[in-house]
């Protein structure tokens, strides 16, 4: 899960024309939504990198689905659950979901302080008005595009598993169901990959060393340093992994038996620091 910021504040055309407007109205009185989502899929698509905004899955085939932040219907399973039927076309209560994340969280949506109402708004209005609600409500869930810095209270263990202190990033993780087991497998092989990426060269490093070649030995980690980096960008399946990694290095470090381990930590270290300093420059 990952802080998106691509979602400008402008309602694509589709959103924005007097038939829409029309069915709105009408949908105050009957409180349904019939509403026909294929354009909206393709712009959420674009805005969300092909990907879920929760578990950063990437969508294939027909995988995609679009998840209302606030229900738009309730459900007489769910406690304490409430209908935002106002809020059904309102662009900025729609992201893009994988099935499964969807499927778990359903029509979930706890708060902590009192529930928003309608209270006449027009439609135009009700497009970005999710950070008001949410000063209303205080909602346990989090909207990875209008909620901020939550990404440095996630965390990642050996196992692959999302943990917090956070009470709104354990909800999200306990509402989606974050620690499945295929999304477990998929960060555990981003790991996986990257230690072993490192342990395949870390022998030829040695080599360098041993020629009194510090130097030769620091860039061919920086090279894989630099190229794991690279797909930690937000554009990237499960990049948040790849993040956490970079910025929690020594942690990192602690969950393999590595050989020659002193060796390889100073490497890696000294590799990121190289890395650091390019960036700054």
């Amino acid at each position: 899960m990952r802080e998106l910021k691509s979602r400008k504040q402008v309602i694509p055309e589709y959103f924005d024309n007097d038939k829409l407007r029309d069915r709105f109205i009408k949908n105050l009185t009957n409180k349904e939504s019939n509403l026909d989502y294929k354009k909206a899929k393709e712009d959420l698509e674009a805005i969300h990198y092909n990907k879920c905004v929760y578990c950063e899955s990437k969508f294939k085939n027909d995988y995609m689905e679009i998840e209302h932040y606030r229900p738009k219907k309730s459900d007489k399973n769910i406690q304490n659950s409430y209908a935002y039927y106002w809020l059904y076309i309102s662009f900025e209560n729609l992201i893009a979901s994988c099935k499964k994340c969807n499927l778990k969280k359903k029509n979930s949506f706890d708060i902590k302080k009192d529930r928003a109402v309608y209270q006449n708004e027009p439609l135009d209005d009700l497009h970005f008005i999710t950070s008001k609600y949410n000063e209303i409500e205080k909602p346990l869930l989090i909207h990875p595009e209008v909620d901020e810095n939550f990404e440095k209270d996630i965390k990642i263990n050996k196992l692959a598993e999302l943990e917090s202190d956070s009470e709104r990033v354990i909800y999200t993780i306990r509402t989606c169901n974050l620690n499945r087991e295929n999304l477990k497998e998929a960060r555990g092989v981003v790991i996986e990959d990257f230690k072993r990426e490192l342990e395949d060269i870390l022998s030829i490093a040695i080599d360098f060393i041993e020629l009194d070649k510090l130097d030769r030995a620091i860039d061919i980690f920086k090279a894989k340093i630099d190229k794991f980096d690279k797909k930690s960008s937000i554009e990237n399946e499960y990049s948040f992994v790849r993040v956490y990694i970079l910025e929690n290095i020594d942690e990192f470090l602690d969950w393999f038996d590595i050989k020659d381990r002193e060796i390889f930590e100073d490497l890696v270290k000294l590799s990121l620091e190289e890395a650091r300093i390019e960036k700054e420059s």
